[in-house]
């Protein structure tokens, strides 16, 4: 899991008194079936997650988002593109299982898989240095694409 339950419940006890009789926290498995009703979401907000995965993988998240995602609804997804990161010896890194798409394939997956969908793509770049090593690496860029959709 990316949250822990301790790390949800102190968002939650952040959370403004007026929201908290509609906010839940649950962690789920993203790649597996949602344990949620269809159509039970008003929007849905992922970030920084569904570039790690493979295209069927994608495929998969995104047919969930669809189920659970409430006619009108809107997702807000972020996807890292053309990600290049370095050691501190200059030394290129590469994770195995990181799909490191292009930004072109990128909007190729969302177009295919979110076709019920006005899409906004907003893209960007990113670029960091001096990084602190334990990610693993010191030296970090890419493009981001932000994809805004409201569910026909």
């Amino acid at each position: 899991a990316f949250f822990t339950k301790e790390e949800l419940d102190e968002l939650y006890s952040t959370c403004n008194q007026k929201y908290k009789e509609k906010l839940q926290t649950k962690i789920v498995d993203i790649t597996k079936n949602f344990p949620f009703d269809d159509n039970s979401f008003d929007g849905i907000f992922c970030t920084g997650t569904l570039h790690l995965f493979n295209s069927e993988t994608i495929k998969g998240i995104l047919n969930e988002f669809n189920r659970v995602l409430k006619p009108n609804g809107k997702i807000v997804l972020d996807f890292a593109t053309d990600i290049v990161r370095y050691d501190n010896n200059n030394n290129l890194i590469k994770f195995d299982n990181e799909g490191n798409y292009t930004i072109d394939d990128a909007i190729a997956i969302f177009n295919q898989n979110l076709d019920n969908y006005d899409i906004k793509f907003i893209k960007s770049e990113f670029k960091e240095e001096n990084l602190d090593l334990k990610a693993g690496y010191s030296f970090i860029q890419g493009n981001f694409l932000v994809i805004i959709g409201t569910k026909k």
